[in-house]
């Protein structure tokens, strides 16, 4: 079975990283996703999900970039290096 990993891609870099390491876009999920082992040039990108609170998330979006609010999922996420820092806090 292949290992999917879902992938939080800056918007400018998407058609560059989608030729070289051949991400797809999930529509359903509005995410990226690499299928196979995740390269390490690809590890930065990788998706972690966060229970921030409603009250404090102006707060975190302003500190982690890459936060994004994924609905079918009901909670936010952010990237591999966002999360480093997130759980630096």
């Amino acid at each position: 079975m292949s290992n999917i990993t879902k992938l939080l891609i800056p918007f400018e870099l998407k058609d560059e990283i989608r030729k070289e390491f051949k991400i797809k876009w999930d529509s359903d999920k509005k995410l990226w996703k690499y299928i196979g082992e995740l390269p390490e040039n690809l590890v930065k990108y990788q998706m972690k999900y966060l229970d921030i609170p409603y009250e404090v998330k102006d707060e975190w979006k302003a500190k982690l970039k890459s936060m994004k609010w994924v609905a079918t999922e009901k909670c936010w996420a952010v990237n591999f290096d966002d999360y480093k820092l997130y759980m630096e806090k």
